[in-house]
């Protein structure tokens, strides 16, 4: 942790529209590896969240891979994850890569990650707005359609996180083709309460693609291009990823 730095360089420095609340979008998850539809996550949030009437301004873009303590079959180290990510992200003007989950052995919550993005993107007060005062940039989860789903389901997560997770922060949550993701929410005794905080966006063109797929590709020996960045395809070949 000692060489450790949170990064800005992509992050506005002055809100657009001084009426609206700035926030963060970030990725979680394994990203093992990461694809073009994590990419395309960000792009179909922000051009929701532009064209629709929503009281936020995304202000930053955040990929957050998932710390070595999390245990899941065919998990790459910290170091492959975070150098894919960093080459996907490099694609791209606008998203940033923080690798502070990975630094730790131990697993790390979506609320401990979310109250660490909140105090390393306000150490200064915020984003600067109009009048030269700042208002706090608040983070909010960018996720799949199976993150809400995963939220309904008993001893998934704790009761106490869903619902300061979305008191506190929020999601944007890309719908899968087959889902009404409105109607989980809605039903849901606990979702229900905040649906003002769930922000659910329509897949425009549906896609697929999973990095268990990718994965799958790699090990039979079949193309992942145009489904994986080409830098990141490269790194996989120049490191022998995913062979086994």
């Amino acid at each position: 942790m000692e060489n450790y730095k949170f990064p800005i360089n992509r992050l506005k420095t002055k809100l657009e529209d001084s009426s609206k609340t700035p926030i963060v979008l970030i990725l979680f998850g394994s990203l093992n590896p990461i694809t073009y539809l994590h990419l395309r996550l960000f792009e179909l949030a922000r051009d929701h969240l532009k064209n629709s009437n929503s009281n936020w301004e995304v202000v930053g873009c955040y990929i957050s891979p998932v710390s070595p303590g999390y245990y899941k079959p065919n998990l790459l180290p910290p170091k492959d994850r975070n150098n894919m990510c960093q080459l996907a992200a490099d694609c791209t003007d606008y998203i940033m890569v923080d690798i502070w989950e990975t630094l730790h052995k131990e697993y790390i919550r979506t609320l401990p990650a979310l109250k660490h993005f909140s105090t390393e993107l306000n150490k200064d007060g915020g984003i600067l707005i109009e009048d030269g005062t700042r208002k706090n940039i608040i983070p909010v989860i960018l996720a799949g359609g199976d993150l809400i789903e995963t939220m309904t389901q008993p001893g998934v997560w704790a009761e106490c996180d869903i619902i300061d997770i979305l008191k506190d922060y929020g999601s944007v949550v890309v719908e899968r083709s087959g889902t009404n993701l409105s109607e989980v929410v809605a039903k849901d005794k606990i979702l229900s309460q905040f649906q003002d905080r769930i922000v659910v966006v329509k897949q425009t063109i549906p896609n697929d693609v999973s990095s268990t797929r990718v994965r799958n590709c790699i090990k039979n020996n079949l193309s992942i291009r145009y489904i994986v960045p080409d830098s990141v395809i490269d790194y996989i070949k120049e490191n022998n990823l995913y062979k086994n």
